[in-house]
């Protein structure tokens, strides 16, 4: 056995090691791209130009600024959000402490010294122009005009981004975990640059797909991500999976049980082919609809989602539509928001001028309603809409999101081509899409995903489609420090949902001799052994193939006793590595040993569960009480995406 499980170690080892960053989509993972010519040729949404030449003048210089941050005198939330960061963080690196002063209380002029935050009223006099159809939500610019710098988007959420650029750009300023972040320190000259920045990222939203966010706007700001509920309006408290709570079965179902499909697991979007009841049941949305408008009179997004089951309404008419559209249970679904849409659209023109906005109701395109009612034309490998009615009105959008696909590959790959060119025909009816991807094994959260190799170009797929927002789903409910890589995968989304074409590898090693100091290389050397060994168990064990970020991942064949005993044993020794910190500089080393500790749950995790009836019972308990210790430390809640960890702990 032993001889058995060192020749698998050594296998793992021997295998190349193919990283996102260079990944060629059209051939990754060894499959020939089914997408014939739709290849990565084209612009991405994205903007991120950056012209910056030093100029003979400081920000600092022998320790002192003689800059004032300058703010609208109506400055919104995020505005002074930005401000305040840029102030801490300034003064953090260079000791020099800057004052906040409204804009309307400073005199500018070509020799001020103003780092102006926020569309400030002298914006168009110092010669700065802000495109709010090219920035959009996030985009910003970052321009010096004289001896001041201008940081602004063309909403107040886009300036915040632009302070942060601004900081890593001058203080090497950088997010990289809940636990680190890099500000260079002591700095006592910085020069003044001449910037003309314009970012667009290629994605406007970012939504987070890590639960250690949630309770940290901070961070998240720093990582320039939001939550869905900033974006789109909870219906009920709630945004995914809500069409019962629009038509609630215990309001409704005694009187219009023809509302919801037969098994009464979904609605039914015909109203099972009557058509005075589809009426009444349309008028019901949208007076609810209305009421919610009302209250929340800012966000341009609602959902209408379907229940989360991979069952659908079999009436009579339903199915006569879903063989008309070429098996496309979503036409139904389009028809009936398209109606939702227009009534509220005319409501808007009328009585609710007062809550009117760009308002889209998005639906999911999610297990049956995946595929859209679309015809495809090899000769010009394009999609189209089978007929008009299918085509989403103005005000309804697509949120985009399959867990039936293998998120161990990417979308130009044959794994995933039916999903890939169903998000391709979403292009042909809807002008608004929404993206859903996924990272984690959401029956094992303690067990690594493979995701890594697949990663950029899954976003690079995506932003081709044109969609607005990405959510890349990761342990959505882990509020802890997340193990087996999670925190590598939050960052590394983070920033290629801004620019997907980012350098991976680089920003991979520095996330390495960030979050782990001294004991970075034997923690890439774990990391590095992971990736090999999962494309091994891709290549020849079968952990790939649809849905398989729900994979029994515990099985001897994926992860070998001598390779998870390997991989604790760098642990040990990165946290060796770290360890003349407790002497010099505790505060760093409890930063360190926690996120190395955090990633050595994982190995142990799979030890002890996978081998305990080859473990020796000293050696079982030993590792059974590691693993308990670390759960503790980094306070770990979940075991999965629906059993916590006291059901683990209550029998270790």
């Amino acid at each position: 056995m032993r001889a058995k499980q060192a020749l698998s170690v050594m296998l793992a080892l021997a295998l190349p090691l193919c990283s996102a960053a260079c990944s060629d989509p059209a051939t990754q993972g060894g499959e020939t791209s089914v997408l014939g010519s739709w290849q990565q040729s084209e612009a991405y949404n994205g903007m991120h130009i950056y012209n910056m030449t030093q100029t003979d003048e400081y920000l600092v210089r022998d320790g002192t600024c003689a800059y004032t941050i300058v703010i609208p005198d109506d400055a919104q939330e995020d505005e002074m959000t930005a401000a305040l960061e840029l102030e801490q963080l300034f003064s953090q690196a260079t000791g020099c402490s800057l004052s906040i002063v409204e804009d309307a209380s400073f005199v500018y002029g070509a020799d001020a010294k103003a780092l102006a935050v926020g569309q400030v009223s002298f914006l168009e006099k110092a010669g700065v122009t802000l495109d709010a159809q090219q920035l959009g939500h996030s985009g910003f610019r970052i321009v010096t005009r004289g001896s001041s710098v201008f940081m602004a988007g063309a909403t107040a959420y886009g300036t915040l981004c632009a302070v942060y650029e601004f900081l890593h750009q001058t203080l090497g300023f950088e997010a990289y975990s809940a636990s680190v972040t890099q500000l260079s320190q002591d700095v006592r000259e910085v020069r003044l640059w001449n910037y003309d920045i314009t970012d667009v990222p290629d994605f406007q939203y970012r939504i987070r797909g890590y639960g250690f966010m949630d309770g940290d706007s901070t961070l998240r700001n720093r990582f320039r991500m939001q939550t869905i509920n900033e974006i789109a309006i909870p219906v009920d408290g709630s945004i995914h999976h809500n069409s019962f709570k629009w038509l609630p079965k215990e309001t409704w179902q005694s009187t219009h049980s023809e509302w919801y499909s037969e098994d009464g697991r979904q609605l039914c979007y015909t109203a099972h082919g009557d058509s005075d009841s589809l009426d009444d049941m349309i008028d019901a949305v949208v007076e609810k609809m209305k009421g919610i408008l009302m209250e929340d009179r800012d966000k341009l997004y609602i959902t209408i989602t379907h229940e989360d089951t991979q069952t659908w309404c079999t009436c009579q008419t339903c199915t006569a539509e879903r063989e008309k559209y070429g098996g496309a249970n979503s036409a139904v679904v389009i028809k009936f928001l398209n109606r939702v849409s227009r009534a509220v659209r005319s409501w808007f023109e009328g009585d609710g001028a007062e809550y009117a906005r760009d308002l889209k109701i998005l639906f999911f395109a999610y297990h049956q309603t995946n595929k859209p009612p679309t015809v495809y034309d090899a000769a010009t490998d394009t999609y189209s809409a089978i007929d008009d009615s299918v085509i989403c009105d103005e005000g309804v959008a697509v949120y985009f999101a399959e867990t039936n696909g293998d998120y161990t590959q990417s979308f130009y790959e044959r794994n995933n081509s039916e999903i890939a060119n169903n998000m391709r025909g979403w292009g042909a009816l809807c002008d608004t899409m929404f993206f859903w991807t996924y990272g984690v094994n959401f029956s094992y959260y303690l067990t690594p995903y493979n995701s890594f190799n697949s990663m950029q170009d899954t976003y690079r797929f995506a932003v081709r489609c044109n969609p607005v927002l990405i959510f890349d789903q990761g342990m959505h409910n882990e509020t802890a420090q997340p193990t087996a890589w999670g925190a590598l995968g939050a960052y590394l989304g983070a920033k290629l949902a801004w620019n997907v074409d980012a350098d991976v590898g680089a920003l991979t090693d520095a996330f390495f001799a960030a979050q782990f100091g001294n004991g970075a290389q034997a923690m890439r050397a774990m990391y590095d052994s992971f990736r090999m060994r999962a494309e091994y168990n891709e290549a020849y064990n079968g952990y790939s193939g649809s849905r398989s970020i729900f994979i029994d991942a515990l099985q001897e064949q994926f992860w070998p006793r001598g390779l998870l005993e390997n991989w604790i044993a760098l642990t040990q020794q990165a946290l060796g590595a770290v360890g003349a910190l407790q002497e010099t500089d505790p505060e760093q080393y409890t930063i360190y040993s926690r996120n190395i500790i955090a990633e050595r749950i994982s190995p142990v995790y799979m030890l002890t569960e996978i081998y305990a009836n080859e473990l020796k019972p000293a050696e079982l308990e030993a590792y059974r009480q590691m693993l308990r210790e670390d759960l503790e430390l980094i306070g770990t809640t979940q075991l999965n995406e629906q059993t916590q960890i006291s059901d683990l702990l209550n029998r270790l």
